[in-house]
């Protein structure tokens, strides 16, 4: 009777096989999904400043995109998609407070919108995270490495150099983004605090909030804002019509991206890519809206975002990536500020020109 012994010469082929296969996978995963997450991320801020400029109904649009966001969110459920634990009363208690702070930091944003550029949201978003963090250090009593301190004061000081040379400065703009910045960290210290021990998946909150969203909205568009989105909507093209139909999709969309990458994607990769979406949404406001950036801005804004990437990072920037990546990483950013600074100056360019030929 013969033993039976196991090689494991025979079996590291198969491992290794299994191991190239997954990666495979992986890679094909990344693939599709970055560059889907990079098109959402995009054009739900282009729509959103367009939509708000043209449709000029902030209670209605909001109401209209949770509406679709609580809508798309059930139909993934359905297809097995999302999923989602039996909704309770204490849910929705929870989020009492949370939703005010929730519909008026949408709304702040839509206000604030057609004033600024798409560059001005995202240093304001780079500031929220050193309020944030200040609001850890003193109310959680949380501590950061010297590295995480170095990086707010870049991230204050790179926002500062951006709001000294904005060209597109406009008071009411900002007024509205302060605004936001507070709604946005008062609701993220607050789920903090109170949203700790929640028995519910990501698209049950979405879910719950949006839900409780909803009368606020149109007891603020009846009586507040005294809105008629049905006669506003019979003056727009239907090219305006699509865009707006469109935000309601963008929105699910992103959130599809974040649940599907994080199957696969380390939170580095996401991170990463986040900025990235977030310097492909200034190009494009750029193009789109002829929001022009001097010199001092593109300065102001490149170090906020870097200081507010390495900040996510325990206060280091991914250098451990492989060379190869670094440098094509590399390139990739200095061909986008190239592009920014062409689009701009381009811009300058034909504005003066323009005056010129008036004169």
């Amino acid at each position: 009777m013969s033993e039976k012994t196991s090689n494991p010469s025979a079996t590291a082929p198969l491992q290794n096989g299994g191991h190239e296969g997954s990666k495979k996978v992986e890679a094909l995963q990344g693939a599709f999904w970055f560059p889907f997450f990079a098109f959402s991320s995009v054009s739900m801020v282009l729509l959103n400043k367009y939509c708000a400029s043209s449709f000029g109904q902030p209670y209605s649009l909001l109401g209209f995109q949770n509406t679709m966001t609580i809508l798309l969110n059930l139909l993934g459920v359905q297809l097995g998609i999302f999923s989602v634990k039996p909704f309770e009363v204490s849910q929705f208690k929870m989020f009492f407070l949370p939703t005010f702070l929730f519909v008026g930091m949408l709304l702040s944003s839509l206000k604030g919108l057609p004033f600024v550029s798409v560059a001005t949201t995202v240093v304001f978003r780079a500031l929220s995270t050193c309020l944030v963090a200040c609001g850890d250090f003193l109310i959680f009593k949380k501590r950061f490495l010297k590295a995480e301190y170095v990086c707010l004061v870049f991230v204050v000081g790179g926002a500062a150099i951006y709001a000294a040379a904005d060209l597109s400065y406009d008071a009411t703009g900002y007024a509205w983004m302060v605004c936001n910045t507070a709604f946005f960290v008062s609701s993220q210290l607050y789920e903090k605090y109170a949203i700790v021990a929640l028995e519910q998946t990501p698209a049950g909150i979405s879910c719950v909030q949006n839900s409780m969203s909803l009368p606020i909205l149109l007891v603020f568009g009846m009586f507040v804002g005294k809105e008629e989105p049905i006669a506003k909507l019979r003056e727009l093209d239907s090219v305006t019509h699509g865009f707006l139909f469109a935000t309601g999709f963008a929105g699910c969309a992103l959130s599809v991206c974040y649940m599907s990458l994080s199957k696969f994607a380390s939170a580095t990769s996401i991170s990463l890519a986040g900025n990235l979406n977030k310097l492909l949404s200034i190009v494009a406001g750029a193009f789109v809206f002829s929001n022009p950036l001097s010199l001092l801005q593109v300065v102001g804004l490149g170090i906020s975002m870097l200081a507010t990437m390495a900040f996510s990072q325990k206060g280091q920037l991914p250098l451990s990536l492989p060379v190869r990546k670094s440098a094509r990483m590399a390139w990739g950013l200095t061909l986008l500020v190239i592009t920014v600074f062409a689009s701009n100056y381009l811009w300058l360019f034909r504005r003066s020109s323009a005056v010129r030929r008036n004169w």
